[in-house]
């Protein structure tokens, strides 16, 4: 099994194909596929499949990436902790030595990751996780326009002709051979559907809605004549509607329902995490969307119209309502609600934002300036919509034009989470140049340590070190590198480059692949404590 993931592994790597339980052939591209599906051809390998499995588990579980690299690692530190059992080597001695180099190298790792400072670094992020460089560079671009709390979501665009480079793009758009950056007002509150009956996409678990109005309420609303006459205006334009409010209940919840049930006009809800969004999210959805802010109604109390004027001149939802708001796209999940090209008034919305950075200046409190900051991010950024299409030609079939776009955009939402990782987090030279660098900063290590290691405890700290090159090796081997260059290379190779997978040379990492310090430094923990439990049990 770690064979099989070891040759999908990296930028040349390249699907297996594999047997299910129910026998059939299927293809595999990556670690979690392989470990889902296949089956061991002899029961008595289920045991060392199931190493496999718990390993690419908790690897997922501990940075959602590097599962690989963490199967590559594992499979050289357990092939040398066998042979070193098998010449009666002490497993206490080589689980002791195995866990004061891993300390080692743990702490390495750690000095020499670095912030990640620019875009160029966030698109090398991107691009050691899904190897598709023109991809990495359009979402760092969507990232470096909306900053890392603005609003980016990701669409398919299916053409119907061979994708071309895009000679000419809108102001405020990029464009790329089947990708396209657009961007627009936007943002994303806290808070999902109140129920799963509102969603869209089963598949994903949204409800998405396209060109709808809005109806935003400043408290719980409970009662249907709260929300009918909203209803009525959005069905008669055709268009769905998302209510916003702190609580959307009762006989107002089952007439949304209805509606649902009823026409293709789709109705979603939302509620809001707390009383503090409560208080401020519904006035600044309302600048970006031209609604205005209707108060509580409460059983039988009706929605009445207050709180910001509004900026554009959508329908009222009624006699002696506010008026709704409009965006181009909202997506709701069970805790996101995401608004994309609003209608906002610019000078109403450099108002809003002025008026948060006042209040910035004047908060007595970390937890109120955070909170502030927060929601700045959120109005000032705005949003980007990235827009695939996946590789045709004029022969392609339409149906293996959408498999390759659910492909890329499968992709780009991983990119888009390692990410907002990376930017929480510290980044390291990636391509196996980081796991290189620190063995040949740790050679002497057994012999520097501080109170010295007996001959089995030496033997296992050489076990991690020695295997840290695994993966460095197996990326040149899946590029077509042979044995020897490989090793002629790793002799004479400079601090920080590996290998590029087109030439089989040596190259800087820095800005073609970077790894996520957590992420890389879970890869090694999870593949010593493989080690260990084959050692242990």
């Amino acid at each position: 099994m770690a064979g099989l993931i070891a040759r999908t592994f990296g930028p040349a790597g390249r699907p297996v194909v594999i047997q299910d339980q129910a026998g059939a052939d299927v293809e595999a591209a990556d670690a979690e596929a392989i470990v889902a599906r296949l089956a061991p051809g002899d029961p008595r390998d289920s045991l060392g499949a199931s190493f496999v499995r718990d390993l690419v588990r908790d690897q997922h579980a501990a940075g959602g990436d590097g599962a690989a690299t963490a199967v590559v690692l594992a499979d050289a530190m357990v092939r040398r902790v066998v042979a070193a059992v098998t010449v009666n080597a002490d497993p206490v001695g080589l689980t002791h030595g195995i866990q004061a180099a891993l300390n080692r190298v743990l702490d390495e790792l750690g000095r020499r990751a670095a912030d990640a400072g620019s875009k160029e670094d966030l698109a090398a992020v991107i691009a050691a996780a899904i190897f598709d460089r023109a991809l990495a560079d359009v979402l760092a671009e969507a990232f470096d326009k909306v900053g890392k709390d603005g609003v980016i979501i990701v669409e398919p665009v299916e053409p119907v002709e061979p994708v071309e480079p895009v000679g000419h793009a809108e102001p405020g758009e990029t464009g790329r051979a089947g990708l396209e950056l657009a961007l627009s007002q936007g943002t994303s509150v806290d808070g999902g559907y109140v129920s799963a009956d509102f969603v869209t996409d089963v598949a994903r678990g949204e409800a998405v809605l396209r060109d709808p109005y809005l109806l935003l309420v400043d408290g719980e609303v409970t009662a249907a004549e709260d929300v009918l006459p909203a209803i009525d205006a959005a069905a008669a334009a055709g268009r769905p509607l998302v209510v916003l409010a702190g609580g959307v209940a009762g006989q107002a919840l089952d007439a949304l329902l209805a509606r649902r049930a009823a026409t293709p006009a789709t109705v979603a809800a939302w509620v809001s995490a707390g009383p503090a969004t409560r208080q401020t999210v519904p006035s600044d959805v309302a600048i970006l969307t031209g609604a205005t802010v209707a108060g509580g109604g409460g059983a039988g109390g009706g929605v009445t119209g207050g709180g910001v004027a509004a900026t554009s001149a959508p329908p009222p939802a009624g006699d002696g309502s506010p008026s709704l708001g409009s965006a181009g796209k909202v997506i709701v999940t069970r805790d996101r609600t995401v608004i994309v090209a609003g209608t906002a008034d610019g000078a109403a919305l450099l108002g809003r934002i002025r008026q948060i950075r006042a209040q910035i200046e004047s908060a007595e409190s970390a937890g109120d300036r955070e909170e502030l900051f927060t929601r700045l991010a959120k109005l000032a950024g705005g949003a980007a919509t990235v827009r695939i299409s996946g590789a045709t030609s004029a022969t392609s079939a339409t149906s293996a034009t959408s498999a390759e776009t659910a492909r890329r955009i499968a992709r780009a939402e991983r990119g888009l989470a390692i990410a907002r990782m990376a930017m929480d987090n510290q980044i390291i030279p990636g391509g196996g140049a980081a796991l290189a660098d620190v063995q040949h900063a740790l050679e002497k290590f057994p012999r520097s340590f501080p109170r010295g290691l007996s001959r089995d405890e030496t033997i296992g700290a050489r076990i991690v070190l020695d295997s840290l090159t695994a993966p460095i090796r197996q990326l040149a081997e899946n590029a077509g590198v042979s044995s020897s260059a490989i090793e002629k290379a790793l002799k004479s190779r400079p601090a920080g480059t590996g290998v590029d997978p087109d030439t089989g040379k040596m190259m800087p990492m820095r800005s073609q692949a970077m790894d996520v310090l957590p992420v890389l430094s879970a890869a090694v923990s999870n593949a010593a404590a493989l080690a260990i439990r084959v050692l242990v049990g």
